[in-house]
């Protein structure tokens, strides 16, 4: 019953086309779209002090023309000052040539004087003189959210760059003469530009998605609430992702241009907030596990309140516990998610079948990539790995949250998704099925009233037939009275074959297909038994198989010479047999070919395909030169719970 890969590829050419075209589109626009998500490689100079490269930096202090330089420690810091509060100075030539060059120099407490071969371009504190090796820093603690830039002159290339950086003395406890150095970059401004392009889409992109998703799901709450169905699940998931958006756009770096650093506290609330809707929307779609997750729930709400009122106690280890005791509540709630969710899938609940089959979709795609990384070489292997360990060590898990956030996501839309598709196709099928119902009672209504019209009509003439043949007969012209009876007997037209096997859906649609096959010239037969009203078969399903097979069978008898219908339907073993046979006017498969040449029976044959498989039953096609027969089996007691 399987068509050839070629036949299939040609039948259904334009579609592959139109996909390829649609796929060469999105990635098209993939590309393009990904090209903005990293800046430019060129025109950016990274000159910070590295371990083991210093990049032309001299690190000193310098107080009445006498210069000391500072050893490098390692990490950024420097040691040799000598007493808190000294001005140091970092000093390299210049020999990048970049268009419209920017200096950036990061320090979020510190003040800075910047020199171009001894000429001040730049200073935090202008009481603390001009002169290099004269500067004396008020020791003001300067507040910097974003790094210092500062536009270089032209000509800049070839002269001797000096920053100098007050050490505040609050920069390190029990402070042993040593001074951190931050770090230092030089940017064309067009690279500048693309920096700023990307840190914007690196944020806007996912945010973007995660708006049209929220937003789509909130819409599909509200259709829901309209048509009377009120799922908070799916309320509960929109939640999820425009915390979700709402949380990346604060952290992005742009953000603090906006608001500068007031949303730190907002940026925790939204990213815990954020999986107890997750949360709630899993223990939702539970149904045996739900008591055993709710706890868990209660408890990463109940860890945000005392993450809200850490900042009102005394600062210490308990306040920074509370702070970030909401990761590990999140963390161990997901992880039991994930637990009670496999346990959900093998209890037969359909949301979660579906939810772990793509959770390890998920994971083996992460497999994959990583497994590349690991033979490719590159950095992201070993970014996971210490990023993991990191958070097992440290006991912050914002890291493993976050990585599995990705993956709950595309599980809970994807299946989300699906469910409401089927509630649509539900929908649309029940109402074609009461559709049908009405239209198939109203042709049996008709027929029956054709059948009493044309009964009552003939014995009305009953008497005046029955005397013509009592006046052949008493003339002794049999041969007369037979003829006349004969045409008699043809004016009655065909029997009417009327399904009575005490199934309602059964011997309504039986009814009318047959009442049409008999209006088309098809000889019909029916033979049927005793068959209870409710069947484990659907009754949409039942609809399905009987009028796809009778409407291929009438069609494909009409072209046939030999034109009838034949019809076996009854409960026999325990199973419900149903037999359809016609005549066809193909000529007959090769061996192992199953449909019919024409075309006539292929049509509805994957629909009902699909409903005998959907029941575990069977189906059997036989095919000749002069006839088509379809038989079906399937279980007629009631499933085991969960099987279907």
């Amino acid at each position: 019953m399987k068509k050839s890969l070629g036949k299939f590829i040609a039948e259904h050419l334009v579609f592959f086309i139109c996909a390829a075209a649609v796929a060469g589109g999105v990635v098209f626009s993939l590309f393009i779209l990904s090209a903005y998500t990293a800046p430019l490689s060129s025109g950016i100079a990274d000159l910070s002090v590295q371990d083991g490269n210093t990049n032309g930096w001299e690190v000193y202090a310098e107080e009445n023309g006498k210069k000391t330089p500072l050893a490098y420690e390692g990490g950024g810091y420097c040691s040799g000052l000598s007493y808190p509060g000294q001005a140091f100075y970092a000093s390299r030539v210049m020999k990048e040539a970049f268009d419209e060059p920017i200096l950036q120099v990061e320090g979020s407490s510190v003040a800075f004087s910047i020199f171009l071969d001894g000429e001040l371009l730049y200073t935090d504190d202008p009481a603390a003189g001009n002169q290099i090796g004269a500067l004396n820093f008020s020791g003001k603690i300067v507040s910097r959210i974003m790094p210092l830039q500062l536009t270089l002159p032209p000509g800049y290339s070839g002269k001797t760059l000096t920053i100098a950086q007050s050490q505040p003395f609050s920069e390190k406890q029990d402070w042993d003469g040593s001074v951190f150095f931050g770090p230092v970059a030089l940017y064309g401004n067009t690279a500048l530009q693309s920096i700023y392009v990307a840190q914007a889409t690196q944020a806007a992109y996912p945010a973007m998605l995660l708006a049209v998703l929220g937003f789509s799901l909130a819409a599909l709450f509200l259709y829901q609430l309209y048509h009377k169905k009120v799922d908070p699940g799916v309320l509960f998931l929109a939640l999820f992702a425009l915390l979700w958006m709402a949380d990346t756009l604060l952290r992005s770096k742009l953000s603090y241009y906006y608001y500068g650093s007031s949303t730190a506290m907002a940026e925790q609330y939204l990213y815990f907030g954020c999986f107890v809707f997750l949360s709630l929307f899993l223990a939702d779609r539970m149904r045996r596990c739900r008591r055993f997750f709710l706890p868990f729930v209660i408890a990463q709400a109940a860890a945000i309140v005392l993450c809200a009122v850490s900042p009102l106690l005394p600062y210490g280890d308990f306040s920074v516990f509370l702070m970030t005791f909401p990761q590990l509540v999140s963390f161990i709630s997901i992880l039991a998610a994930i637990g009670l969710s496999i346990v959900e899938a093998c209890r037969g609940t359909s949301f979660f079948r579906l939810f772990v089959k793509l959770l390890i979709v998920a994971a083996a795609a992460f497999g994959g990539v990583y497994l590349v990384s690991l033979i490719g070489g590159t950095d992201f292997h070993r970014e996971f790995n210490q990023n993991m360990a990191a958070s097992f060590r440290t006991g912050l898990f914002y890291y493993p949250l976050v990585f599995l956030r990705y993956f709950l996501i595309f599980s809970c839309f994807l299946v989300t998704l699906v469910e409401f598709i089927r509630s649509i196709v539900q929908r649309n099928v029940t109402l074609r099925m009461l559709e049908l119902k009405n239209s198939m009672a109203k042709e049996s209504y008709d027929q029956l009233n054709r059948y009493t019209e044309q009964t009552m009509i003939l014995r009305h003439d009953l008497k005046k037939h029955l005397a013509v043949v009592d006046a052949f007969l008493q003339e002794g012209k049999e041969q007369s009275a037979r003829d006349y009876l004969r045409g008699l007997n043809a004016s009655f037209g065909e029997k009417a074959h009327i399904s009575n096997t005490g199934n309602y859906l059964i011997d309504t649609i039986l009814g009318s297909k047959f009442a049409e096959a008999e209006q088309k010239g098809i000889r019909t037969k029916i033979t049927c038994g005793p068959i209870p009203e409710r069947l484990p078969v659907a009754d949409m399903d039942l609809c399905s198989l009987l009028l796809n097979s009778l409407e291929n069978a009438v069609h494909a008898a009409q072209k046939a010479e030999n034109r009838f219908l034949a019809v076996n339907i009854r409960l026999k073993n325990g199973f419900l047999y149903y037999s359809c046979e016609n005549g066809a006017g193909h000529p007959a498969h090769a061996a192992g070919s199953a449909r019919p040449a024409d075309g006539t029976h292929g049509y509805g044959l994957p629909i009902m395909e699909q409903i005998v498989e959907k029941y575990r039953g069977v189906m059997n096609i036989e095919s000749t030169d002069v006839s088509f027969k379809l038989s079906v089996a399937v279980p007629a007691e009631d499933f085991p719970s969960g099987r279907l």
